[in-house]
């Protein structure tokens, strides 16, 4: 007996709506820098974040690559299995954020981390003074 298991199949993306992916940049790209931050003296702060903008980069390079030559590229690099699940996830979360319209083509890939912060602003996040801090390093003001 054949089962029709075509209401499983993903329509469109991994995301909704832009709502949902504003969430999960928050919860998942923005906490993840906070992490980072909390760890280290305020002055290092911006040396950070620009390795951020840096990975952010990174992941739109790798967008379009096929899986083989991404993994390849992880290998030569020394990539343990953190830093490429988060290249994986920024570059879902980039294709994600252009199908819905989130980011426009010609936009610069880095606005993703400007919209996480906003919208953690926005959401009130309980790490509100960081996220202000982190918005005027990043030049937001």
């Amino acid at each position: 007996m054949k089962k029709d298991l075509s209401s499983m199949l993903v329509q469109g993306g991994r995301f909704n709506s832009v709502e949902e992916l504003k969430d999960y940049l928050v919860e998942y790209v923005l906490e993840l820098i906070l992490i980072e931050l909390e760890n280290l003296p305020k002055d290092q702060w911006n040396k950070t974040l620009k390795t951020w903008e840096k990975i952010v980069l990174l992941s739109y390079g790798m967008m379009g690559k096929p899986l083989e030559e991404r993994e390849k590229l992880y290998e030569r690099w020394r990539f343990d299995a953190i830093m490429k699940t988060i290249v994986e996830n920024l570059a879902e979360a980039l294709r994600e954020s252009l199908r819905l319209g989130l980011l426009k083509e010609k936009q610069e890939p880095i606005k993703l981390l400007q919209v996480a912060l906003q919208h953690g602003l926005k959401k009130e996040h309980p790490k509100k003074e960081m996220l202000l801090e982190i918005k005027k390093l990043m030049g937001l003001d």
